[in-house]
């Protein structure tokens, strides 16, 4: 009897020698049963090695504080916020007119700030449709984004104010909302339909700015006997939408005459309808002379405006604007 027991393990606290087998419990058990080596490597399967771990999946971590300078791991938001602190808001993209849309294209780099989130903007561009908008209103065009590229443009009659949030200081941003990002503004025509035209420049980036000529020409002669400034015809207006801070530089050439021999003839450059021109050109008598001007203004109000020519006689009779050959009397203009 003595020697059969001592061939047997205790049942309590037993100790084992050789090779102890037993049945492998399933991979969820939780319970007082043996775990055997295969139950526990396939349960040490789900975890990574504390050296050189090798994760799938989505792996997170806490975001370090900025600034921070350890081992830590960096999580992407970490990064974002670094990035934006040591090259500022992006602005590498561009807002153009392309066939009947607006498109925001990649420009100089493909990346923009919205929300102090360094956003990618897709090779294709992002366009919005003139489709709901209303003739004769100035939009501001802000930028969106989903998971870090920008996705959408949206048109607003909100102005925009500079963010101070950190993180996104310095951005030009929708009023109230700093998850839209401003890139531009547009002048929708009649149809509705955007325009970008000699005549008519009603589409403006934010953001890499083109310097836009504007152009006009008389078709006929052009006359008048008032001895005020009137516009003698609103055929060679411009329009065009400018930034608080752009300089317009404008010019007229053109050749002018007066029906009598001793009277002036003078012509002008307005803006947006008014009397007093900002520069002006005489011509004396029937004989004529050319009558050219130039201005260089910047002290605009941001948003719509418009040039063109006016012209008065001295005491009477009729004052005209040649304008063959062709282009002869042209009013251009651009922003610089």
């Amino acid at each position: 009897m003595t020697n059969a027991l001592a061939a047997k393990a205790p049942l309590a606290s037993p100790g084992f020698s050789g090779t102890p087998t037993a049945p492998t419990p399933g991979a969820a058990d939780n319970s007082t049963k043996l775990a055997t080596t295969a139950f526990i490597v396939t349960a040490l399967a789900a975890y990574a090695k504390i050296a050189s771990p090798t994760f799938t999946g989505t792996p997170a971590a806490p975001t370090p504080t900025a600034g921070d300078n350890s081992t830590k791991l960096a999580t992407t938001a970490f990064v974002q916020t670094a990035v934006s602190a040591i090259s500022g808001a992006f602005g590498q993209c561009r807002l153009t007119k392309s066939g009947a849309n607006i498109v925001l294209s990649p420009f100089r780099g493909n990346l923009l700030t919205i929300a102090g989130v360094a956003c990618t903007v897709p090779d294709a561009g992002v366009s919005l449709a003139p489709t709901g908008l209303t003739a004769g209103t100035l939009y501001y065009i802000y930028a969106t984004q989903s998971g870090g590229a920008v996705n959408a443009l949206e048109a607003s009659t909100t102005a925009y104010v500079v963010d101070t949030t950190a993180g996104n200081k310095g951005v030009a941003i929708k009023t109230g909302d700093n998850t839209r990002t401003l890139v531009g503004m547009v002048r929708p025509i009649a149809g509705p339909a955007f325009a970008d035209t000699l005549a008519q420049r009603f589409v403006r980036s934010w953001f890499n700015r083109l310097k836009p000529n504007m152009v006009a020409s008389f078709s006929a002669n052009r006359t008048t006997t008032s001895t005020a400034f009137v516009e003698l015809n609103t055929e060679i207006r411009t329009e065009f939408l400018v930034w608080a801070d752009e300089t317009i530089s404008y010019g007229f050439s053109g050749f002018g005459f007066h029906s009598a021999a001793n009277d002036y003839f003078i012509v002008g450059i307005t803006f947006d309808g008014g009397t007093t021109p900002n520069a002006y050109g005489a011509t004396f008598g029937a004989n004529g002379a050319a009558v050219p001007c130039t201005t260089m203004l910047s002290n605009f109000a941001e948003g719509y405006h418009f040039a063109s020519i006016v012209g008065r006689v001295a005491t009477g009779g009729t004052g005209t604007i040649q304008f063959a050959p062709a282009g002869a009397a042209t009013l251009a203009g651009a922003i610089i």
